[in-house]
């Protein structure tokens, strides 16, 4: 019988590797099997200016792995006849509105979980430390965005709806997501180191964040991230450690097998409800075209029939010439998975059903390739011992060169159009507030001691010098570093 201990230990140098090219801090393993917790290990620190060590219990954000518990505490609510998955929103949100017909008289709460409204995604508007726009304004950014896809025809990465969702059970409640979640879910289970807000928790508990510099430094980010009476926390605001989420996926996972097996959306051991309809693929993503076998996207879950190629919703497929083949040489079987990140924090989890088994992993920093689904997938494929064979820490090292050959390309391209020779219009006439077409979004261009430059909702923190690129063009771009520091 194979020692999964013995193995997963073998494995420290190789995940150091990776969270060194990354620029991470501190990582956190758990791995469930059978049913069982079978494996907890923790690299590196959570303070690594005081070098206090990362632990089983050291809470860190969780970024999307949030979308699942979102899911979650609406499936409990629709089971107790709360809320309704097929149900227009606008029924339960009068203002709920967009200007394409069909989502404005169709779109479900399932296909805002199940991201198929076809709207583009807008995450230059939240995806920001703190998000740039606030409650009432995101009703008015969702009404105005543009129609990517056609609705419920594939799925269209827009984190607004989870933001939608929230307000809807906040409607239909009386009481916020989180306190839902917590009443019907977290409390339940006994995960009191989950929470939207970590101002309850020991100091030592709790890790600092981190941004990564192009040479790998990690730098303590302090900008809050998502406020935890935003809305937008739905989309990716929940903090939790390795052993609250490992209670969680194990419920989750045993909860699948029980109402798949009898057909049933509950049963009395668990606060889980509704899970057939939580991961099921409800549409199909893009790269479904490029293979026979399934990937599909739930409610806040991808789907990936093995073997097959992992990490659908994180960055690493951009920055690397071929992701790996995982499950090659094993026996086919269902991945389920989602991956988070934030401007200084990411994660991943993978499921497998059919063994009752799951990968945890969560680091402290948004690093300059996504660490944890490298190191996710590095421990997937011991744990079922299949012949992928990849070199992780290899594709790290060349996600990490070619994300940093992209940001010194775009800052040559951007010299390239400057023309010293061109002079713009007298600066004063550009200042002034400029709206979108729907009013919903704006950039204040202000002139200080003869220098323009532009804020972003008229956010003080969102507030960049324009330099002069050609003619009447201005770039404000600085450097990545300047925009890592700036989350």
């Amino acid at each position: 019988m194979r020692n999964l201990t013995e193995i997963f230990q073998l494995l420290a140098p190789i995940v150091s590797e990776i969270s060194t090219l990354a620029g991470v801090p501190g990582v956190s393993v758990g791995i469930i099997h059978h049913n069982e917790v079978v494996f907890q290990h923790n690299y590196g620190f959570l303070d690594l200016e005081a070098k206090i060590p990362v632990t089983n219990d050291t809470v860190y954000p969780i970024g999307s792995l949030t979308k699942g518990f979102t899911a979650a505490t609406i499936a409990s609510l629709v089971e107790d006849g709360i809320l309704e998955w097929n149900s227009p929103i606008k029924q339960i949100l009068p203002n709920f509105r967009s200007q394409w017909s069909e989502v404005n008289d169709l779109t479900t709460i399932l296909d805002l979980l199940s991201m198929q409204t076809g709207l583009s995604g807008a995450d230059s508007v939240w995806c920001h430390a703190p998000p740039v726009i606030d409650n009432l304004q995101i009703m008015e950014v969702f009404s105005s965005l543009p129609q990517a896809k056609p609705f419920r025809s594939t799925i269209q990465y827009n984190n607004l709806g989870y933001a939608l969702a929230s307000s809807a059970v906040e409607s239909r409640t009386g009481q916020s997501l989180i306190i839902n979640l917590k009443q019907r879910i977290l409390e339940p289970l006994g995960m009191y180191s989950t929470d939207f807000d970590t101002a309850g928790l020991a100091p030592d508990k709790v890790s600092k964040t981190y941004v990564v510099m192009e040479d790998g430094t990690p730098q303590h980010f302090t900008r809050s991230l998502v406020d935890e009476n935003s809305w937008i926390a739905a989309c990716g605001g929940l903090w939790s450690s390795t052993n609250d989420l490992l209670v969680y996926y194990k419920a989750l996972l045993q909860s699948a097998q029980s109402q798949f097996m009898d057909s049933t959306t509950a049963n009395p051991q668990s606060p889980l409800k509704q899970v057939a309809t939580l991961l099921t693929g409800h549409t199909f993503l893009d790269s479904q075209q490029k293979s026979l076998r399934e990937r599909s996207y739930g409610l806040g879950w991808v789907r990936t029939q093995l073997p097959g190629i992992l990490g659908a919703v994180g960055y690493n497929e951009y920055f690397v010439s071929k992701m790996p083949v995982a499950g090659t040489g094993s026996a086919p079987r269902l991945a389920v998975y989602r991956q988070g990140n934030l401007p200084s924090a990411s994660a991943a989890v993978y499921m497998f059903p059919e063994t009752s088994s799951a990968v945890v992993v969560l680091c402290n920093a948004f690093g300059l390739t996504d660490a944890p689904d490298w190191i996710a997938q590095l421990f997937v494929e011991k744990l079922f011992d299949d012949s992928t064979n990849a070199d992780y820490a290899k594709l790290a090292r060349e996600a990490v060169q070619r994300t940093l050959e992209q940001s010194r390309t775009l800052g040559q391209e951007l010299s390239s159009l400057q023309d010293a020779q061109t002079r713009p219009k007298d600066l004063k006439l550009f200042v002034g507030r400029y709206y979108n077409s729907f009013g919903t979004f704006f950039l204040d261009i202000r002139m200080t001691d003869g220098q323009l430059s532009v804020a972003f909702q008229g956010l003080k923190l969102e507030t960049y010098s324009l330099k002069h690129s050609h003619e009447n063009v201005f770039s404000w771009y600085t450097s990545s570093d300047d925009l890592t520091r700036r989350g």
